[in-house]
């Protein structure tokens, strides 16, 4: 679809330069279209996600955090957040616990050393936990996609939180809402439970509302231990 506003030149023009002479300067649909592209690497198919308003995740993108959330709606606050962040210059990264192993293991197998974890993906495209966890100004982890038990599991998540913690980085942690981090959880373990003590916990909710005779059902999110409610 040709942008309205620059009918695809990237550039509109304004008579606010010298003594009210015109200059162009970049429209909009160049930053969306950037910021589309921000959210694309950073997982698969969440530039197709629409941008809300707002989300509970702006301005986070510095802070440790611990959220709870759902895929479905995971990916609305995501891609609200990136977009709100106005930087497509900034590299975000979503990833699966299991790819954090996957990466591990990559650097056992590439010292030759035998692999027997069924999760293991050897066309990665890192060579090692180092390449996956330091790169990304912000990487998000979805806890619970590692389905086969691997013993190393916490300590590989508490390795990534330490290299990106001494890049001064922030790294989020998603949980299911029906699969808690706490103990029996794969990636659960007591050193990684104290080192995120302190972290900011998000919730993002799902509700059903309902007014008089209809039914509605509404997205809402809000934070841990909040009253607040913000309907997207």
């Amino acid at each position: 679809m040709i942008c309205e506003k620059c009918n695809g030149f990237g550039y509109i023009q304004v008579d606010d330069g010298f003594n009210g002479m015109p200059r162009a300067i970049q429209c909009e649909c160049v930053l969306n279209k950037a910021l589309k592209v921000q959210a694309e690497k950073a997982w698969s198919n969440l530039g197709l996600v629409p941008v809300k308003e707002s989300s509970l995740l702006d301005g986070k993108d510095r802070q440790n955090l611990l959220i709870s959330s759902d895929r479905d709606m995971l990916r609305v606050h995501l891609r609200t957040a990136f977009a709100n962040t106005k930087n497509p210059s900034l590299f975000m990264k979503v990833v699966g616990d299991h790819t954090l192993m996957s990466a591990w293991l990559g650097g056992l197998h590439a010292q030759g050393l035998a692999v027997a974890d069924p999760d293991f993906q050897r066309h990665l495209k890192v060579y090692s936990l180092e390449d996956l966890a330091e790169s990304p100004h912000l990487l998000i982890v979805r806890l619970g996609t590692k389905m086969a038990r691997n013993s190393a599991m916490p300590e590989v998540l508490v390795e990534t939180i330490e290299m990106r913690e001494h890049l001064n980085r922030a790294t989020w942690l998603v949980e299911e809402p029906t699969k808690p981090l706490e103990e029996g959880h794969l990636s659960w373990s007591s050193t990684l439970q104290e080192m995120i003590q302190g972290w900011s916990r998000v919730r993002i909710e799902t509700k059903v509302m309902r007014r008089s005779n209809a039914t509605e059902t509404g997205k809402v999110t809000s934070n841990i231990g909040s009253h607040k409610r913000i309907k997207l």
